[in-house]
């Protein structure tokens, strides 16, 4: 049954429609076949931060597509939902992205084929859902980490949003393989990470150093048992900072804060699940780290 058309904010080709999807609920789908590179969405719609989200009701914020470090696009409201928003994500997607709005075919696709992009295409979410794509190369668990994964920045390599590419471009070569923890076998992963050339004055705070620890610990999901503890160590200026310990629900966040260097060495190691790169980013956010090491590990 086709579902009549709609177009408030954004552009969808004529070559594209929105039909009841096979996979999941409704879908859209090509009316003529289409070339590759072809032009076939173009979503427009309001800007949200990220801070922002929290206020949207749930059904909201799950047409919102991310196209910044903090930013989102996406209806102002539920009665402005286009039917460019009903893209339905694959493992063996046609569609890919050109810039952060656009998508294009990233094939050459036939009249009655369903048009679907990769979420990991354009976004590092928090949340993970089962995917029943049917395609022989179905991940089955979406995570936010799919996208470090070398097989998908091997096969999307052009087809990832501007914002997405650029973030994958500056993390280390050895990211994508350490985020594979569940598939590996992994017991436990281990983030260290050295940062330079941080603010004296905020390594030098203990209040600082507490505040990071707790909203480190609620970025990563992880659980704090009992407060941080933060000694600060002499007289020795080679040695002198504050060093810290955090018990967490599995393991340990740990680190010292050398005012010698103004360099902040942390290590956080648990048996559950966390993303690496919430962890640099926000640490060298937060301290005004102008550059930094990271290494991170598998323990099986």
């Amino acid at each position: 049954m086709l579902v009549a058309t709609k177009r408030i904010q954004s552009h969808l080709s004529d070559a594209a429609e929105m039909r009841q999807s096979p996979v999941s609920g409704s879908g859209v789908f090509a009316t003529r076949n289409i070339k590759k590179d072809e032009l076939v969405a173009l979503w427009g719609g309001t800007i949200y931060r990220e801070d922002q989200l929290e206020s949207l009701p749930s059904e909201l914020r799950h047409y919102l597509l991310q196209v910044d470090e903090s930013l989102y696009i996406g209806p102002a409201d539920l009665e402005n939902v286009d039917d460019s928003e009903y893209f339905n994500h694959s493992c063996e997607p046609n569609l890919g992205f050109k810039g952060q709005v656009a998508l294009v075919a990233m094939r050459d696709i036939e009249a009655g084929e369903e048009l679907t992009f990769d979420y990991a295409m354009a976004e590092t979410y928090d949340q993970e859902f089962y995917c029943g794509c049917g395609s022989s190369l179905c991940r089955g668990n979406i995570r936010g980490s799919d996208p470090y994964l070398p097989q998908l920045q091997k096969r999307y390599q052009g087809y990832f949003s501007s914002w997405l590419e650029k973030k994958l471009d500056v993390k280390p070569e050895d990211l994508a393989g350490s985020l594979q923890f569940e598939e590996t076998g992994a017991w436990g992963l281990v983030t260290a990470l050295d940062l330079h050339d941080c603010d004296g004055d905020v390594i030098r705070s203990r209040e600082k150093i507490y505040e990071f620890t707790v909203e480190l610990c609620e970025r990563i999901k992880v659980k704090r048992f009992g407060e941080p503890t933060i000694v600060h160590f002499g007289e020795d200026e080679r040695v002198a900072g504050y060093s810290l310990v955090q018990l967490i629900e599995t393991s340990l966040v740990s680190g010292h804060f050398a005012n010698a260097t103004n360099r902040v060495y942390l290590d956080v190691f648990s048996c559950a699940w966390y993303n690496p790169t919430e962890i640099v980013k926000f640490a060298a956010d937060f301290f005004g780290a102008r550059d930094y090491n990271v290494n991170i590990y598998l323990r099986h």
